[in-house]
C-alpha cells in the first residue's frame, strides 16, 4: 500500500552526492511539489504540466516518487527541482497551504479580474474562501454563495476560524444556505433559506463547487461481497484527518 499526502513541508534530512551544496543544505526548510509530470508529452512541453498525459493515467500522483511516497510518510525522496525554500517566519502548517493557494493565485491571474469588479464565488469550501480572500485584498467586491450553513468546513477548526476572520475583515459577503438559480451577464440569482429569490451583482463568477462523490463501485459490490467498506472521497470526502480516522476505524474492524 502506498502512502498519501500531497501538500508537504519539512526539512532536508539527507542529500545525494550530485546535489548542488551551494544551493541546498541539510536542515533547510522546504515545501515540496509532489505532483508528477513526465516533462515530455505535448502538455508538459507547452507549459500545461497539470494536464500531463502520463500523470493522468496514474491513479495517485503523489505516490509516483521512489521510497514511501506521499507526505504522510515520515520521509519522502524527491529531486531538488521539486523543492522550494521557505523562510523561518513561515510555519510548516502554513507552508503546506502553498499548493492550494497557488491554485487560487493562478486561477485569478488567468481570469484577469480588474480592480473594483464585483465577483461572486460559488462554493464556500477552502479553495472558494481562499479565492475570495485573495480577491478582496486586491480591492474586489466579493460575495460567496454556499449551499450549506458552513464556510471552509473542509479545513481544520483553527484554520477555519482564521480564514473566516480574514473574510469578515476584508468585507466579503457570505451567503449561506443559498442555491444558485441563474447566472446572467450582470448578476447571479440565488434562492436563500427563506425560499426567496435574490440577486447579487457580478462582473465575474468563480466556480469553486468541488466534486460529487462517486459511489457506483461500492454500490455495485455491497450486495455481492460479505464485508466491504467505503471510506475516503467516495464516502463524502472532507479533510485528511477524517479520512485517516475512517481508515483507522475500518482497519481495526478487519
Amino acid at each position: 500500500l502506498a502512502t498519501g499526502g500531497h501538500e508537504v513541508a519539512g526539512e532536508i534530512a539527507a542529500m545525494g552526492s550530485a546535489i548542488n551544496k551551494k544551493k541546498w543544505a541539510e536542515h533547510d526548510r522546504v515545501v515540496v511539489r509532489l505532483l508528477f509530470n513526465c516533462g515530455e508529452c505535448y502538455y508538459c512541453r507547452t507549459g500545461h504540466t497539470n494536464m500531463c498525459e502520463k500523470s493522468k493515467s496514474r491513479p495517485v500522483r503523489e505516490n509516483l516518487l521512489p521510497g514511501p511516497g506521499g507526505g504522510l510518510a515520515d520521509y519522502v525522496i524527491t529531486n531538488a527541482a521539486s523543492l522550494f525554500k521557505i523562510p523561518d517566519t513561515l510555519t510548516y502548517e502554513e507552508a503546506c497551504l502553498t499548493e492550494p493557494l497557488a491554485c487560487v493565485v493562478h486561477s485569478v491571474n488567468r481570469a484577469n479580474i480588474q480592480l473594483g469588479e464585483d465577483v461572486v464565488v460559488i462554493g464556500g469550501g477552502s479553495i472558494g474562501c481562499e479565492t475570495a480572500e485573495f480577491l478582496a485584498k486586491q480591492g474586489k467586491k466579493v460575495s460567496i454563495i454556499e449551499m450549506t450553513d458552513t464556510f471552509a468546513g473542509n479545513t481544520g477548526k483553527t484554520a477555519q476560524t482564521i480564514l473566516l476572520g480574514h473574510l469578515k475583515g476584508n468585507g466579503v459577503k457570505l451567503l449561506p444556505e443559498s442555491r444558485v438559480e441563474k447566472i446572467t451577464s450582470a448578476e447571479v440569482l440565488y434562492k436563500s433559506k427563506d425560499g426567496k429569490t435574490n440577486s447579487v451583482k457580478a462582473d465575474t463568477v468563480v466556480l469553486a463547487i468541488g466534486n460529487r462523490p462517486d459511489t457506483s463501485l461500492y454500490d455495485s459490490l455491497k450486495d455481492e461481497i460479505r464485508e466491504i467498506y467505503n471510506i475516503g472521497d467516495s464516502n463524502g470526502g472532507g479533510i485528511i484527518p477524517n479520512a485517516v480516522y475512517d481508515g483507522y476505524t475500518v482497519g481495526n474492524k478487519i
